[in-house]
C-alpha cells in the first residue's frame, strides 16, 4: 500500500516538530510523572537505545528527566497495547520517575499499526484503535490527567525518500485525521495530539528500507520533542 505525503510547510521543511493540538483545552500540567509508551524507534530518541540511539537523547535535552519514564519494545504495535492483560504492560520501566512512578499523571502514547485488517488503514479504523488504547490507559492508570497521542516519526516533508521504500516512514492523511477527530471528540478528558516530528534528511535511517533511525536522526527527533515538552511540562 502506498502512503501519500502531507502538504509541506515550515515545520516539515526545517525538520522541526509542529505544535500539538488538544480536544479539551489541555490538562492540568505541569505533570509530576510522564510515562511514554512506544516502540523501538521511541526508545532510540527517548533514552538512546542502540543501534542508532541518540547520543544526546530526550532525557538530556532540557526536560526534567526526573519526571519522565518509558516502556518501549520493538514491534509494540497499538494492537498489542489495547488488551489490558497484554504482555507489553509488564515491561520494565526505563528511567522511573522520582515521584509517582507507578501512578503517572500524563501518558504519552506513540501509536503505530501495521494494518492487521484492511479497516485499520482507514480513518474510522484508526479512531477505533485510538479509542481502544485510551480506554485501556485510563483503566490501567486512573491517576492519568492527560493522554498525549503521537504518531511515528516522519520522513522529510512526510514524503517517501528515494532511498527508502518503507511506507511507514510516512504518516498517511487518514491517520492524522483520526488523531484529530479522537481529540476533538474528547470534551470531558484531555486528549492531546502531540507534535509532528521529522528526521532531518533522507540519510537518517539506520537500515535500507526501514523506519529505524541513525544516531543523527534520533538526535534530531529527541531535540524536537524535548523542545515541545519543555514548553508543555
Amino acid at each position: 500500500m502506498a502512503a501519500s505525503g502531507a502538504s509541506t510547510g515550515s515545520a516539515q521543511s526545517s525538520g522541526a516538530a509542529s505544535s500539538g493540538t488538544t480536544g479539551s483545552g489541555g490538562g492540568p500540567g505541569p505533570f509530576t510523572c510522564n510515562l511514554v509508551l512506544g516502540l523501538f524507534t521511541t526508545s532510540q530518541w527517548f533514552n538512546g537505545t542502540n543501534p542508532g540511539g541518540a547520543s544526546k537523547d530526550f532525557l538530556m535535552d532540557g526536560v526534567d528527566a526526573t519526571k519522565w519514564e518509558s516502556k518501549t519494545l520493538k514491534y509494540a504495535y497499538i494492537e498489542k497495547w489495547i488488551p489490558a492483560n497484554g504482555t507489553n504492560w509488564t515491561l520494565p520501566i526505563n528511567n522511573p520517575c522520582a515521584v509517582n512512578s507507578m501512578t503517572p499523571d500524563r501518558v504519552v502514547f506513540v501509536a503505530f499499526s501495521p494494518g492487521t485488517t484492511s479497516s485499520d488503514q482507514t480513518e474510522t479504523g484508526w479512531e477505533t484503535l485510538l479509542n481502544g488504547i485510551i480506554a485501556t490507559i485510563r483503566m490501567k492508570y486512573p491517576s492519568v490527567k492527560e493522554i498525549d497521542l503521537l504518531t511515528m516519526g516522519r520522513a522529510p516533508n512526510n514524503m517517501l525518500c528515494a532511498n527508502n521504500n518503507d511506507v511507514w516512514t510516512v504518516v498517511p492523511p487518514y491517520e492524522d485525521a483520526a488523531f484529530a477527530a479522537v481529540a476533538a471528540a474528547s470534551t470531558s478528558f484531555p486528549i492531546v495530539v502531540g507534535p509532528k516530528y521529522y528526521v532531518p534528511d533522507c540519510n537518517s535511517y539506520e537500515f535500507a528500507n526501514d523506519t529505524d533511525y541513525t544516531v543523527a536522526g534520533s538526535n534530531a527527533i529527541a531535540q524536537q520533542l524535548a523542545t515541545y515538552y519543555i514548553a508543555h511540562p
